[in-house]
């Protein structure tokens, strides 16, 4: 399992030229609230948020968007991607609330970088212009997306994001800011390495000419970090705003303004204040008439003037007309109100799917087809029809043939998954078999298709049958072999992270054997791959791929460097998959290298081999994409490549954001993107492609199967 860590963190408050000790509003680092939903208890929230042009901002606003989007984040249940989004959400809405009202003068909009620390991962979102700078050992990585500093928050009824991901280290330094990159040289923060964050603030202080906010990151181990806050309503809120439900009770959440500034009441507020002073006359009458009954009645009492009441009459008609009133607007809005934004909703997107449907081509539709979505999203809130249910399957197949996006129809291979505590790392897959590793167990499992289903071999004991001898313990990854192999059939290969192999196949007792160690010994194993009667093991710490004959699906030889010379900084790299066009290097940010060793002959005569690796351009021939070129997926962030050989040699990349599966060509241009019809319950961690058009996808302790559509 991943080492968890924790964070120190200092904030960075630059305003007027100088360092302020006031916390910058919009700037949050917490740990999970107590009542946090299903999956957020361990992750550590760090949020910087900005509203421009501030001289239009209302006083507070941006400490209460920020606010609201930490409450956002850790009361949605799902996928830490599905938090983010949701946090962005909500803050655009209220941006977008905001430049409705009539008190805006002019249009806000916001830039919001929000980071996740969980167990050994960082994941980060950003909207509008933002950078996380990542110092290890005096190496700096700057993540930051062009693309997303054009769009920013209160633009737009959907907000763009863009994800990034670290694998961190304990001693790293992570600074997060919204401010627009470059601001500190790289010299300045290579000098930030060993430093605590308190120590970097002040390092970095009088770097700066502008006005900035942020937050200085430490990453310790488990234990050694300062306790931070388990609630925004551990730090002090402006007294000029108030954190509202999450929940619209308007067309949208609506955002709190200056107390001194005059709103129009809504119609629920009109008719509360309506309700108030009509039970309280009637009330007030009521009291009245029995008082000059009792008075008739009773010789020696003069009547009551109106509005004479005793005290305890008047502390009970304080506490029933509040609660009566309340009562009835409730019963009103439950009864009607909720109706009444249902039916504004599903108009507004009624209109929108009417302007797409008068645009001449799908791509100038695309804009109303996605303002379309939103209000059908928001009408979902409050009710549903038979007619939200088309509108929305009608607007989604439509922006999926736009994007070329496949939704796939997953389902359980076994009932109740691989047990509670189940980690799913690696799955290798055949035309009829599944092989399953189970990193937190220590097992390998596996599965057989039956042809209408799939079951588990209870006869199959891979690793508990290696013998004591063995030195073997849990395989980083596993592999298929053709026959005959050391067993004389199709096997599976296990490598641990000190090279010793396992060699399993159903009915076979297995046998062990380790790998020839390079020359100056293993570091750490992170993967390898066999393609081609060729072994490739990826040695992270060494930093380099090293290479073995695996003719015949048997692993045998002395190593050998792939690289020729200097090779590419893998020291990020986690995975490789080889291909006809060369070996392919996936990075932990997203980037994807292709290395080809090439026969040269030098002056001497003598054959040598060139190793040479060039970053690929990920690339989109839709129509308004022809342009674009990336250096990484938009939008995704891949953690696992897979080459599928002819007839339709393709790459495949296991997105850990949407949980799905991006489809490129060798050329790479991007062609399909499968994701599940229904959300997975749990974040995906390994996907294997079995021929001939099998997906296999392990989420939390389950395994998902689903036929590719090609």
């Amino acid at each position: 399992m991943p080492t968890p860590f924790e964070a120190d963190v200092a904030l960075i408050h630059i305003a007027g030229g100088s360092s302020r000790t006031t916390p910058p509003p919009g700037t949050i680092a917490q740990a999970a609230p107590r009542r946090a939903a299903r999956g957020r208890s361990d992750d550590l929230l760090f949020l910087n948020l900005s509203l421009h042009p501030d001289h239009t901002v209302a006083p507070g606003l941006t400490a209460h968007l920020a606010h609201l989007g930490a409450d956002a984040y850790y009361g949605t249940a799902g996928s830490v991607t599905l938090g983010l989004r949701e946090t962005a959400t909500i803050v655009n809405e209220h941006l977008l609330d905001a430049n409705q009202a009539e008190m805006i003068s002019s249009k806000l909009q916001g830039r919001l970088l929000i980071g996740i620390l969980r167990d050994n991962s960082f994941y980060v979102a950003q909207c509008g212009p933002g950078q996380v700078i990542l110092v290890r050992s005096s190496q700096v990585t700057r993540l930051s997306s062009e693309d997303a500093s054009k769009r920013l928050l209160g633009v737009s009824s959907v907000p763009y994001i863009r994800y990034h991901h670290i694998e961190i280290q304990v001693g790293d330094i992570l600074i997060l800011t919204t401010a627009e990159p470059p601001i500190w040289s790289e010299l300045i923060l290579s000098s930030l390495a060993g430093l605590n964050p308190a120590q970097a603030v002040d390092r970095l202080i009088p770097d700066l000419h502008r006005d900035l906010t942020g937050m200085i990151i430490g990453v310790v181990a488990q234990g050694e970090a300062a306790k931070l806050p388990r609630t925004t309503s551990d730090t002090a809120r402006p007294e000029s705003t108030r954190v509202s439900d999450l929940q619209p009770q308007e067309r949208r959440p609506k955002v709190p303004v200056d107390p001194g500034v005059p709103q129009k009441p809504s119609w629920l507020q009109r008719f509360i204040r309506r309700t108030h002073i009509r039970i309280r006359s009637t009330l007030h009458k009521f009291l009245y008439g029995m008082a000059k009954i009792g008075a008739r009645l009773s010789p020696g009492l003069s009547e009551p003037s109106l509005g004479s009441y005793p005290p305890k009459f008047l502390a009970l008609t304080a506490i029933t007309i509040p609660l009566v009133v309340v009562t009835i607007a409730s019963l009103v809005y439950f009864r009607f109100g909720r109706n009444q934004q249902f039916q504004l909703n599903l108009a507004d997107a009624r209109a929108a799917i009417a302007a797409a449907e008068t645009k001449e081509t799908l791509e100038e539709a695309r804009e109303d087809y996605l303002q379309a979505q939103f209000w059908l999203e928001q009408a979902a809130r409050y009710g549903t029809s038979d007619e939200l249910t088309q509108l929305q399957d009608k607007v989604q197949s439509t922006l999926d043939n736009l994007d070329l996006i496949v939704r796939l129809e997953f389902s359980q291979i076994v009932s109740g998954g691989f047990g509670p505590e189940s980690h799913l790392t690696s799955l290798a897959a055949s035309a009829m078999d599944l092989y399953v590793l189970d990193e937190a167990h220590g097992t390998i499992w596996h599965v057989w298709s039956t042809g209408r289903g799939f079951e588990i071999d209870g006869e199959f004991k891979c690793l508990q049958e290696a013998g004591p001898e063995a030195k073997l313990t849990t395989p980083v990854d596993i592999a298929i072999v053709p026959e005959p192999s050391a067993l004389g059939v199709e096997s599976l290969i296990g490598i641990d992270a000190a090279g010793f192999i396992i060699y399993c196949a159903p009915d076979k007792i297995p046998t062990t054997a380790e790998l020839a160690p390079p020359e100056l010994g293993w570091g750490r194993i992170q993967t390898f791959e066999v393609y081609n009667n060729r072994l490739y093991v990826l040695d992270s710490d060494r930093k380099t791929i090293f290479i073995y004959d695996a003719s015949n699906g048997f692993i045998s030889g002395n190593p050998s460097s792939y690289f020729s010379g200097q090779p590419p900084d893998l020291s990020s790299a986690i995975d490789i998959a080889g291909s006809q066009d060369g070996l392919l290097i996936l990075y932990a940010d997203g980037h994807l290298d292709l290395c080809k060793q090439v026969a040269e002959t030098d002056p001497t005569s003598d054959s040598a081999i060139r190793t040479d690796c060039e970053t690929l351009q990920f690339r989109d021939e839709r129509v308004g994409h022809e342009e674009e070129a990336f250096r990484m997926i938009p939008g995704a962030l891949p953690m696992q490549v897979t080459y599928s050989p002819p007839p339709e040699p393709s790459l495949y990349f296991q997105d850990t954001l949407s949980g799905g599966v991006y489809q490129y060509s060798l050329r790479m241009i991007y062609q399909t993107q499968f994701i599940p019809q229904q959300p997975f319950d749990d974040e995906v961690s390994a996907f294997s492609i079995g021929p001939p058009n099998h997906l296999y996808i392990a989420a939390g302790n389950q395994i998902y199967h689903a036929q590719l559509v090609r």
